[in-house]
């Protein structure tokens, strides 16, 4: 059985994504006439799904190259997990999958500095899936949501595909393993980075 045929899930939503970038792509949307049509909320919400569904996959499809975790999160330390029926890999968060396939080479993601990549792809994650617009507005120095819209959700939306993209290029669809082997587990970036292409 190939990667696409075992996580045909994943190749449903990346299709379905696909279809609606597309759509949102007509020429008609680009001339900012009439919106009324225009999916950008279903296209940036599925790319975040998209993304996360692909981390989690290629984590769990991979387990055995997995040979450091990232250290928990200042709010966990001293918590127990609670162990559950269900592999590590498929309780995790976005943050610590794409932390796990990052340190462990399975694939990059497009930023010089990896930490400050997750942590921009997490918050693009977070302002979509918990709709606080009025947060993205703030943290992106827009005087209010209106502007937000006008400025930077639209490219939030276009860099979430354009990561997810640049991820898929990174691994064999066939088997699901990374391209290139896996280099030595990566220690953590230095602070600041731009992101590199892609993104």
């Amino acid at each position: 059985m190939t990667f696409g045929e075992e996580y045909r899930d994943l190749r449903e939503m990346a299709r379905e994504l696909d279809i609606l970038r597309e759509h949102n792509q007509q020429p008609k949307f680009a001339e900012g006439k009439d919106h009324s049509e225009l999916l950008l909320f279903a296209e940036g919400a599925l790319a975040v799904l998209v993304i996360e569904r692909f981390a989690r996959v290629i984590v769990t499809k991979n387990a055995d190259l997995i040979k450091i975790r990232p250290a928990p999160p200042a709010s966990a330390k001293g918590k127990r997990r609670k162990k559950g029926k269900a592999p590590a890999q498929q309780r995790e968060t976005l943050s610590t999958l794409l932390q796990l396939a990052t340190l462990n080479g399975l694939f990059k993601v497009p930023w010089d500095n990896q930490k400050d990549g997750i942590e921009k792809i997490c918050a693009i994650r977070n302002t979509l899936m918990h709709c606080n617009y009025e947060q993205a507005a703030k943290d992106a120095g827009c005087a209010d949501v209106r502007e937000y819209f006008r400025t930077q959700f639209t490219p939030e939306v276009d860099r979430m595909a354009h990561i997810m993209l640049d991820l898929f290029s990174q691994i064999d669809l066939t088997t699901g393993r990374p391209k290139a082997a896996p280099a030595a587990p990566a220690a953590p970036a230095a602070p600041a980075g731009k992101p590199s292409g892609g993104g």
